[in-house]
């Protein structure tokens, strides 16, 4: 059974595998900032059988089936198991946005992807127009402010981040929003009301809680 995983929101992991496209069981998947394993797990009931995650800290009670390294991705240089185009899916959930060195981070996903694997991360959505809206109004950022985690440092705007990603040799092909369409999750009853009247009149192409983002090499253009 999957394991459930508190730093997700419900549901989250579930619509993802939903939008895994077709892959060889033996496909070699990464996923960086593995937690306990709750996503690994999931792709192994998949039926994915080349898994390996990485976490900073220590898994006590490793999945069966699956290798689990103990590697901060602030610092971590090319090494065993990380070698250079070494995995043709990398996905890293809820991570970014507690990465402060960013450059490297990206400079890793670049080095390790093989050439024609994908990337699939998530990260806090900036780009909703309740947190738009909020971020004019108080200039405090949803999910980044006092009352969200405090290990958010790293917010992801995509315009820049589109430049950013350039700078490593990678780029964005598909992008959505986890829920899509729905309401923000653990949002006051009149911000909602507020979001959907001002959506009537102004552009909200990614209402969601979540950004959901599939990467590739730069050089080798859109699916």
């Amino acid at each position: 059974m999957t394991k459930p995983n508190a730093r997700t929101l419900q549901g989250l992991h579930e619509a993802l595998i939903a939008r895994l496209p077709a892959l060889d069981p033996m496909t070699r998947v990464l996923d960086l900032g593995c937690g306990e394993g709750a996503w690994l797990a999931r792709l192994r009931d998949k039926g994915f059988a080349h898994l390996i995650g990485v976490d900073r800290d220590r898994v006590p009670d490793p999945l069966p089936g699956v290798e689990i390294y103990h590697i901060d991705l602030e610092t971590v240089e090319l090494a065993d198991p990380l070698a250079p185009s070494a995995f043709d899916l990398i996905t890293s959930i809820e991570v970014i946005e507690h990465i402060a060195n960013l450059g490297r981070f990206l400079t890793l996903l670049a080095r390790v992807l093989a050439p024609g694997g994908r990337i699939l991360l998530t990260t806090p959505n900036t780009a909703s127009l309740m947190t738009r809206l909020r971020l004019c109004a108080t200039g405090r950022l949803r999910q980044f402010d006092q009352h969200g985690d405090q290990t958010h440092v790293t917010p992801i705007f995509l315009d820049p981040f589109r430049r950013l990603l350039l700078r490593h040799g990678l780029a964005i092909t598909e992008l959505w929003t986890y829920p899509e369409g729905a309401a923000i999750h653990g949002s006051r009853r009149l911000s909602r009301l507020t979001a959907s009247l001002l959506g009537l009149l102004l552009p909200d192409p990614y209402p969601g809680d979540i950004l959901c983002l599939w990467l590739k090499h730069s050089d080798e253009g859109r699916p």
